[in-house]
């Protein structure tokens, strides 16, 4: 039968799959749109005022980076070494996570530091969406499959508690997951060299990111490239496993160096090394246990319950039955007990159940972490349950992997609601509110330029404000309003700051009224103190909040000056003490 001519006007292409196919360019911008979208749904309420993250945790001193690193790039210094915290003598920094701090400085001039900070977190979770797409495609999930492991990694319950935690590195997930799907893709094409540089470029990252992750990252890689050892010819394994490391070595060698650099010196390091055995430090495993029934249990459950001890941190390693089931499915099964290793590890040295450690023969029951800890410092034990995340991204990759096509988007939905709704994950994300930075303002119309050594120094107290968990911390948030050196450290307290010359000066930190006072207002070095910040919103109410100090201030100095909540000394007029 002869065919039928085209109708009038219409075009005939000799590619019918390439016909019904939209255009690259316009199919890339829909995908981007939709992560994008989650993403803002994962981080809502990220629109309007206030930061991301809840304000008594670490959102203060994470944002703070991204200020500091842009100051620096205005002032053409490397972000290691800052005479703006433990001023005046200021000390070597490594910041906690350069890949955020590098991405959202360029957003501070343009739209201030909580907007940039907000679209920091923002670009994470997008490029975590993008991630676990890029992961569910390479263990072979169909196209709308993918979108199972987007939702799985971008809105999982860790990141997701990360995010009220303001951790800003502990939601980068994205460079580990990218790099696990790189190696599957390298072992799938292990002639191909590109594949295996690529790995290790983004292996590198991962550490750049946190050495957590880029610790889950070699267990899981480790564990792969010993299956693959099945089907893959050892030659090609070892020659990609070079051409890997190279890149992933130029990334980490510098990285590690430089950090072991910048804490080293405990004189001259802003968060020097801490000393101690991991069993001297074993408080911060007992904080941080994983239950392992925090895998599965959706609620509010919590293996510790911080809340009861006064904290506001959140945790929580929960899967999604909506993966977990079908993950047992998988075509690619055996990487089940790939993602069964980092979450084994996650468990930390021993096994923590029902609100307390398992003990056998009255001994605590051993896990194997608990090697681990042997080989690492001790200020790598605090978060076991981090090194869990490319498991439970794995997780969710086979789980989109066995979900047909034609129910993959009903399970995604069904699976961004039992994460964010169901599982123990605080969502909406909690915020801190719009602060009142008018003295701020008020100091950075002033001279001389303030970045500089020398500069007079903003004292804001209190310092640890009782009640309030790391509250004071926003003293930095500020900080990057009037740019001015601060005594304390990233976290705000009464005892990570360097003592003054001036005892006066000391004591105002310390903000205890009685040691003060001896003093008079000729204690006071000129070139030491620029500004006493008293914010009167903080402190504990019981005790009579800040008004004794503010009492003594006034007899000391006068009569503040009254922004909003603050009451501002200038005391850069007044004479030094007689020699």
């Amino acid at each position: 039968m002869a065919a039928h001519p085209p109708l009038p006007g219409r075009s005939v292409s000799l590619n019918p799959a390439k016909a019904e196919s939209p255009p690259r360019w316009r199919s890339g911008a829909v995908a981007v749109a939709l992560h994008l979208t989650l993403a803002l749904i994962v981080t809502t309420p990220v629109i309007g005022t206030g930061m991301v993250g809840h304000p008594e945790v670490d959102v203060w001193n994470h944002a703070w980076g991204l200020w500091w690193f842009w100051d620096c790039f205005t002032h053409v210094r490397a972000p290691l070494y800052t005479t703006v915290l433990n001023a005046p003598a200021g000390g070597w920094l490594w910041f906690i996570d350069p890949i955020g701090a590098a991405f959202g400085m360029w957003w501070v001039p343009l739209v201030g530091l909580t907007a940039a900070w907000n679209l920091t977190l923002v670009a994470l979770v997008t490029a975590a969406s993008v991630a676990g797409a890029q992961l569910a495609d390479a263990v072979g999930a169909g196209l709308r499959s993918r979108w199972i492991g987007a939702v799985g990694v971008a809105a999982s319950a860790h990141v997701v508690s990360e995010l009220h935690n303001g951790i800003s590195e502990a939601v980068g997930v994205a460079w580990g997951v990218f790099a696990l799907a790189a190696l599957l893709r390298a072992l799938a094409n292990p002639e191909r060299a590109r594949g295996w540089v690529v790995t290790g470029l983004l292996g590198g990252l991962t550490l750049l990111g946190t050495y957590y992750y880029a610790l889950s990252l070699a267990l899981v890689a480790i564990a792969i490239l010993l299956d693959a050892l099945r089907t893959t010819p050892r030659r090609l394994l070892l020659r990609g496993v070079l051409l890997g490391a190279i890149p992933a070595a130029c990334i980490a060698i510098p990285v590690v160096l430089l950090i072991h650099h910048t804490v080293a010196d405990g004189e001259t390091a802003i968060i020097p090394r801490q000393s101690g055995t991991w069993q001297e430090r074993f408080w911060a495993l007992e904080h941080n246990a994983v239950d392992p029934l925090s895998l599965v249990v959706p609620g509010n459950f919590q293996s510790v319950d911080l809340a009861a001890l006064g904290e506001s941190f959140r945790h929580s390693s929960y899967l999604g039955w909506l993966v977990l089931v079908p993950a047992w499915f998988a075509a690619r099964r055996r990487l089940l007990w790939v993602a069964a290793v980092p979450l084994v590890l996650s468990l930390g040295p021993y096994l923590w159940c029902g609100g307390g450690w398992v003990e056998l023969a009255g001994r605590r029951f051993a896990l194997p972490y608990r090697l681990l800890l042997e080989v690492m410092p001790a200020e790598a034990i605090a978060h076991p349950q981090r090194i869990g995340f490319l498991g439970m991204a794995l997780i969710a990759a086979l789980g989109a992997s066995a979900v047909s096509e034609r129910w993959a988007p009903w399970v995604a939905g069904g699976l961004l609601v039992e994460l964010l709704l169901v599982s123990p994950a605080p969502w909406p994300i909690a915020k801190t509110g719009e602060l009142d930075t008018s003295y701020a303002e008020f100091i950075a119309a002033a001279e001389p330029e303030p970045t500089v050594r020398g500069a007079p120094l903003v004292v804001d107290i209190p310092a640890e404000a009782p009640g309030n968990g790391m509250a004071s911390s926003r003293y930095l948030v500020f900080q990057a309003v009037h740019g001015r050196p601060i005594p304390y450290g990233p976290n705000v307290r009464k005892d990570c700051f360097r003592a003054f010359k001036s005892q006066a000066a000391t004591a105002i930190v310390l903000g205890d009224p009685a040691l003060l006072a001896s003093m008079t207002s000729a204690d006071f070095h000129r070139g030491e103190l620029g500004w006493i910040a008293l914010h009167t919103d903080l402190g504990d109410p019981d005790a009579g909040g800040t008004a004794a100090l503010e009492a003594r201030l006034r007899e000391l100095l006068g009569a503040p000056r009254e922004l909003g909540p603050v009451r501002l000394w200038d005391v850069r007029g007044l004479q030094p003490a007689a020699e």
